[in-house]
């Protein structure tokens, strides 16, 4: 195999390289190090090469290494390796006709707000918070991480009795790949399409966000469906973000929503973890 090493700085002390390996498809795909020398580089490079040689998706791409580039790194960004958490579960609770939804106790940390959407009632907790119509017909909430919490504070913030159902219509996770991420990778694309999951797209121009690569996953394989139990409900997507420095969000929209007591971010996290490791594998 022949391929062209440039070398855009040289290390004068140990310091941060960001190294580009360009594939003769145009894939790039890249990673950084800490390095003291050119022996350092070539070790590093060497690692990666393996590392690739190794890769399932890299072999059936069959797309050699054509050009080598390394370049210096920034040193603020945040390229730690995280796996996948949830960080947002927003969902809604529907009332019955009552006069006191919520209960005493909480009548104090109400706030009341108004914005382009109208007025609501607020009552912000740990647990996550809560935004109540001003006729009290539902509630929404937002910015909870656990259905078991949400569900406990529920209890605390409202009067059982006016609760008709409780569901979660989104939910978002959060990893970090600890590598960064290129524009020029279309095998990201095509892993996530060799699932069969369902239909995949691009959501928006790249250069229109801050992400490198956005992309919009429709679930309507019916055997993921129904391990999931989601055969109920109908347009479950995931909108996929990710940023240059190896950051991925999952937005996980569940229309009509799930009842909050399956504790839905457990079950169908598995599907993103799915999604995750395919992103890892092409980049």
């Amino acid at each position: 195999m022949i391929f062209k090493l440039i070398l855009t700085e040289m290390p004068s002390a140990p310091c941060s390289v960001r190294i580009v390996f360009v594939l003769n498809n145009g894939v790039e795909i890249a990673r950084h190090a800490q390095v003291a020398s050119l022996h350092g580089i070539l070790a590093e490079i060497s690692h990666w090469m393996q590392t690739l040689e190794n890769n399932d998706f890299h072999l059936k791409e069959s797309s050699p290494v054509a050009k080598i580039l390394v370049q210096p790194a920034q040193q603020r960004e945040e390229l730690s390796e995280k796996p996948l958490s949830v960080v947002n579960i927003c969902g809604k609770i529907t009332h019955g006709a009552s006069l006191h939804i919520h209960n005493p106790g909480v009548e104090a940390y109400i706030k009341k707000e108004r914005n382009n959407f109208g007025v609501s009632h607020a009552v912000y907790t740990r647990f996550c918070n809560f935004h109540t119509s001003n006729n009290k017909s539902s509630t929404l909430l937002r910015a909870g991480t656990s259905s078991q919490a949400i569900a406990n504070g529920i209890c605390h913030v409202f009067v059982t009795d006016s609760l008709l159902d409780v569901v979660v219509t989104n939910i978002v996770y959060n990893a970090r790949l600890g590598r960064p991420v290129l524009q020029n990778n279309k095998r990201i694309m095509r892993a996530i399409k060799e699932l069969a999951l369902g239909p995949v797209r691009e959501c928006m121009p790249v250069e229109e966000c801050m992400f490198v690569h956005c992309l919009k996953q429709e679930l309507t394989d019916p055997t993921t469906l129904q391990d999931l139990g989601l055969t109920n409900l109908h347009d479950v997507s995931i909108r996929i973000n990710i940023c240059r420095t190896g950051v991925v969000n999952f937005f996980f929209g569940l229309p009509g929503g799930l009842d909050i007591k399956l504790e839905p971010e457990l079950h169908v996290i598995s599907v993103c973890e799915t999604l995750l490791q395919a992103i890892v594998n092409a980049t």
